[in-house]
C-alpha cells in the first residue's frame, strides 16, 4: 500500500484527468495544477497491480454497456463530434465511481470519476489486487 500512495505523486483533483501510457511506463496528467498537462512516471512496481485493477473497472464498464449505462460525460463539442466516444473504454474514468447516478447537467443516469474523498480508497483497491507470481 505504501508504495501506490509514494511512487504515485497524483493529487486527487487531477485523479479525473489521467491518461495511463503502460508502453511508455507513464501517467499523463491532463488540465492539471495551475491547467497545465504533465506527465509522472509509472514505476514498475505499480504496472501490474494497475493492469488488474484497470481490468477490473472494464469489466465494470461492459457491464453498465449491458445494462443500458457505460457513456461519460464528454466536454464541449467532444460529443457532438464523436457520438459513440463516451461509450468508448478509452473514455473511461480510471477511478470510476462505484454508484451510478443522474448527471446533473444532462439527466442521464451514468457512473461519475469518484469524489477526492474516494480518490485514497480506490488507491488502496488498487494495490490490494491479488499480485501475479513471476
Amino acid at each position: 500500500m505504501v508504495s501506490a500512495k509514494a511512487a504515485v505523486t497524483i493529487n486527487s483533483q487531477e485523479s479525473a484527468h489521467l491518461h495511463v501510457d503502460f508502453a511508455q511506463r507513464a501517467i499523463m496528467v491532463r488540465d492539471g495544477k495551475g491547467d497545465q498537462d504533465r506527465v509522472t512516471m509509472l514505476p514498475e512496481s505499480l504496472i501490474t497491480p494497475l493492469q488488474e485493477y484497470l481490468q477490473y473497472v472494464k469489466r465494470l464498464h461492459e457491464e453498465d454497456l449491458a445494462k443500458g449505462y457505460g457513456a461519460v460525460y464528454l466536454p464541449g463539442a467532444l460529443q457532438r463530434n464523436y457520438p459513440n466516444a463516451s461509450r468508448e473504454w478509452s473514455w473511461q474514468y480510471v477511478f470510476p465511481s462505484h454508484r451510478l447516478s443522474v448527471d446533473p447537467r444532462t439527466g442521464i443516469v451514468r457512473r461519475h470519476h469518484l469524489d477526492e474523498s474516494g480518490l485514497q480508497k480506490a488507491v488502496i483497491i488498487t494495490n490490494t489486487f491479488p499480485q501475479s507470481q513471476g
